[in-house]
């Protein structure tokens, strides 16, 4: 047979410090007592865990299906050092299933060693103690939970895959969230007859990069025709040149938690590979990458999503009728039934699939994302409206790859309708939102229409626009107290997430907060919300407030009223990441304040204008005068875009340092004696 060649693609390769050793292997040695005296690692001597190896590897063998099994196998070993590491301790892995077939999970060997006066102690995971559960129609979970762990221990992790399912080879992390990782390994062997694109993430280099070539046989089992009496099975030995690759990363730190990124999935070490091209005899080559019109043809009739809205879905007609009454405008109708859904039912979660039937959820009034959304969409096309589901991965769960139709990278799925010729986008899972707005989380850039048209629809972060404004007015009263009123219009998604606060806490949590940004001694009263209930509407928030002066020699007075940023959120000297923010934003303060009586202006903040970098995409204005005893304010700060890379990192910095200085900065009044 002729080999064929496989073919490699690297993403987002960005080189970065990597330290090297002479080993270039990783033994799982039996452990002694000494290997438990470290309480404090070099790589990061605050980790509450750390992986000493994680060592992977995916090899094909031939299967009496007449084509090649995957078997993947994984050995980790973790040092728990604290007690906020234990999650580490509950393992979950995620096995794929489609009809008869199934991938196994086989050979789980799980120990617990602790080390106890000087002798180490073996605690073996009992099998009964491994749980499955189903996700949906294609998922299956098994999970369970170390014995025995507590602050000290290691435990040692070791399972196989199998997997007939060829185009899911099992991704790699190198790098972990929160725990540091000192030797990452990953290594495949891949037939010839397969061609995989490989796709790598992340910022540092290997350590050991390692392809080559190497001639292998492999017994393959066709099965008997049974249209045939007497067919006996055929096998045969087919010769392929195979790829192998090895991949290792050591003395990786562990991602934390970073102020404005998105996912750390973004920028997580990785390695994600997509099947190509097969040839099933050596000569032909067959595409089997998926497009995205096969993929929404296969979605548009799968059960367990958008097939589900090919039924006629008779159990919606009477709730539906009841809900849109003799209403004849379309927009009007759409608005109803979008109010209906988004009021009367409870969402579960973000994911996407049909867990139970359609009617189910409906009887039931709960259900996640998708179910939710599907309910909605059915309920519109029976009022004649064009709705279609949209596919998307939010930007929590990371950016998908649109090129390649990775349907496992997306986790989420809103209706678009399209009403008198206008786009509508709607999601009925987050109840405060307003009609044709989605939360900022779904703005991650490339999503699908589930259509025969396939389309592609780009929701990105900076189509956003934010706007609030703040105006404060402050005089003095007859007794000689300052008294003022503050109106906040808030943006529309400050007014999103506030209604939100306000009805899971109360209006009363909310006074008590505010109270908190203002000193002891000043009193906040008739606080006011306006267009509370109006979704579509920025929420408008009044209250008074009374600052009892107690004749002091000197009042500082902060112009802000508790408007400012409380921190810099870059402060680190460095980055190596890009800054990604939720929305461009255009913030304006203006106040207006009398001094009082007996009072004269000690100091007054300087005026300033400064752009972030010459092309304007940030803006900050600070403009403050005195005349005629009545001080004048009005600051404006402007964010243009959402997406600043590292090396913007430090104009960002610098800026956001003037901004918070500036806004920090009081008003000084001294007594006339």
């Amino acid at each position: 047979m002729k080999p064929l060649k496989l073919v490699y693609l690297a993403i987002a390769m960005i080189s970065a410090a990597c330290s090297f050793a002479q080993k270039n292997s990783f033994k799982f040695e039996t452990l002694l007592a000494t290997d438990f005296s470290s309480k404090v690692y070099s790589i990061d001597s605050n980790a509450t865990a750390v992986i000493l190896a994680d060592v992977g590897s995916t090899s094909f063998v031939g299967n009496k299906k007449g084509w090649f099994t995957m078997i993947f196998k994984r050995h980790e070993r973790i040092r728990i050092l604290k007690s906020q590491a234990m999650d580490l301790a509950t393992v979950k892995i995620v096995l794929y299933r489609k009809e008869d077939d199934e991938e196994s999970l086989e050979d789980v060997k799980a120990f617990t060693y602790n080390e106890i006066n000087g002798s180490v102690t073996a605690t073996v995971l009992d099998r009964h103690d491994i749980f499955e559960e189903k996700l949906d129609k294609n998922h299956t979970e098994k999970k369970f939970t170390m014995p025995a762990v507590k602050e000290g221990s290691i435990i040692d992790i070791q399972y196989t895959i199998k997997s007939d399912f060829t185009f899911n080879l099992q991704p790699w992390t190198f790098q972990h969230v929160n725990y540091p990782c000192l030797w990452s390994e990953y290594e495949v062997a891949i037939p010839g007859l397969l061609n995989y694109i490989f796709l790598k993430k992340g910022f540092n280099e290997f350590f050991i990069d390692k392809k080559d070539q190497k001639s292998q046989n492999y017994r393959v089992t066709i099965p008997r025709n049974h249209d045939i009496l007497g067919a006996p099975d055929e096998d045969l030995n087919v010769s392929t040149t195979d790829s192998r690759c090895r991949w290792v990363m050591k003395d990786l730190p562990g991602f934390n938690d970073v102020d404005h990124v998105s996912s750390p999935d973004n920028y997580l070490d990785k390695m994600e590979f997509q099947l190509s091209q097969v040839s099933y005899d050596g000569q032909t080559v067959k595409d089997v990458m998926n497009t995205w019109p096969k993929v929404t043809e296969d979605l548009m009739n799968r059960d367990d999503f958008a097939g589900a809205l090919k039924a006629d879905n008779f159990w919606l007609d009477n709730d539906l009728e009841a809900v849109t009454g003799n209403s004849t405008d379309k927009l009007e109708i759409a608005n109803k039934i979008y109010d209906y859904v988004k009021y009367n039912y409870t969402c579960s979660g973000n994911w996407w699939l049909i867990k139970r039937k359609l009617s189910d959820v409906f009887k039931a009034k709960k259900g996640n994302a998708g179910e939710l959304n599907l309910i909605l969409i059915a309920m519109l096309r029976k009022k004649g409206i064009t709705a279609d589901p949209v596919l998307l991965s939010t930007r929590d769960n990371g950016k998908p790859y649109d090129q390649y139709p990775m349907i496992a990278k997306y986790n989420f799925a809103f209706c678009r309708a399209i009403i008198n010729n206008k786009t509508y986008y709607l999601d009925a899972s987050h109840p405060f939102l307003g009609f044709g707005k989605l939360d900022p989380q779904c703005y991650n850039g490339p999503a699908r229409v589930i259509n025969t048209a396939a389309e592609r629809v780009d929701l990105f972060a900076d189509s956003l626009k934010e706007f609030n404004s703040t105006l404060v007015n402050v005089a003095q009263d007859n007794d000689g107290n300052l008294v003022g009123a503050v109106y906040k219009m808030t943006g529309y998604y400050e007014s999103y997430h506030l209604r939100e606060q306000i009805a899971k806490t109360g209006k009363d949590n909310y006074y008590a907060e505010l109270q908190k940004t203002f000193p002891e001694e000043w009193q906040i009263k008739n606080l006011q919300f306006d267009s509370l209930k109006m979704l579509n509407e920025p929420l408008q928030i009044h209250y008074d407030f009374l600052a009892k002066t107690h004749n002091e020699k000197l009042i500082y007075l902060n112009p802000f009223f508790g408007d400012a940023y409380e921190k810099n959120f870059f402060k680190s000297e460095e980055r190596a990441l890009p800054v990604e923010m939720d929305f461009p934003t255009s913030r304006v303060h203006t106040l207006t304040f009398e001094i009082p009586k007996g009072y004269i202006v000690d100091e007054l903040p300087k005026p300033v204008k400064v752009k972030l970098n010459d092309a304007g995409d940030g803006l900050f204005e600070y403009l403050i005068q005195n005349v005629n005893g009545l001080i004048s304010m009005r600051a404006k700060l402007i964010i243009k875009r959402t997406f600043f890379a590292p090396s913007e990192y430090y104009l960002l910095r610098e800026f956001f340092d003037l901004v918070m200085k500036k806004q920090n900065e009081n008003i000084v009044l001294k007594r006339i004696d």
